[in-house]
């Protein structure tokens, strides 16, 4: 099982070591694709392998700590708009749409029911529910300006911190594999104490704006 989930970064890692800065485009379609086209792919790897080649030196880190965030961004945009979309009435006439499954939807708003933003927040670290949250939360009419408040602190936290991952990895980039999902949730604790504070900071300002 271990050399299966190895062979991957193996992959990425001889791949986008050979393409230099064509790398960067891969990145971004590979991390734009897993939310914004509701595909499952390997966005999470491609960005620590990434970090790793950095570290090498064949990489450019604060490039990719750029690219990273703003490929997730755009691919929750657009995730979030097939959700509002014509994509909803396909959904909801088949009970799935590519990868997302009607159940898998009624999951996702179960934790945005209980959890409102923190799972928006939570969701950019684990696996499927980053590729399901956006389209989920535009099916279910979360106002935009609340999914971005959330969401775009986390695409931002998911991107750099994942590039740093494996920049400092650099030659135990297996090991570091390995322990990604760990690391990310160890981000994700992180990044909840930082978005209870800026939960607070939006309810006050909107709290201030319906004074107005």
């Amino acid at each position: 099982m271990l050399q299966h989930l190895l062979s991957m970064p193996q992959l990425l890692l001889r791949w986008l070591g050979a393409l230099g800065g064509w790398s960067y485009l891969v990145i971004f379609a590979l991390v734009f694709a897993e939310s914004g086209l509701l595909l499952l792919l390997p966005g999470e790897t491609v960005v620590l392998v990434a970090g790793v080649l950095a570290a090498h030196g064949k990489l450019d880190l604060p490039l990719v700590m750029v690219v990273a965030p703003i490929s997730a961004m755009l691919g929750d945009c657009t995730g979030f708009a097939l959700g509002r979309g014509p994509a909803r009435r396909r959904f909801v006439a088949r009970g799935r749409l590519l990868v997302l499954r009607a159940q898998d939807a009624a999951r996702v708003k179960a934790l945005i029911d209980r959890h409102g933003g923190l799972a928006i927040v939570g969701s950019r670290f684990v696996g499927v529910l980053r590729t399901a949250t956006p389209f989920v939360c535009g099916l279910i009419d979360v106002p935009p300006r609340r999914f971005f408040s959330y969401n775009i602190p986390a695409c931002v936290v998911w991107g750099v911190g994942i590039a740093a991952l494996g920049d400092l990895g650099g030659n135990v980039w297996e090991r570091l594999h390995d322990w990604v999902g760990r690391g990310s949730v160890l981000l994700g604790a992180v990044l909840l104490v930082t978005s209870f504070l800026w939960i607070r900071l939006v309810k006050r300002q909107n709290s201030l704006d319906s004074l107005e």
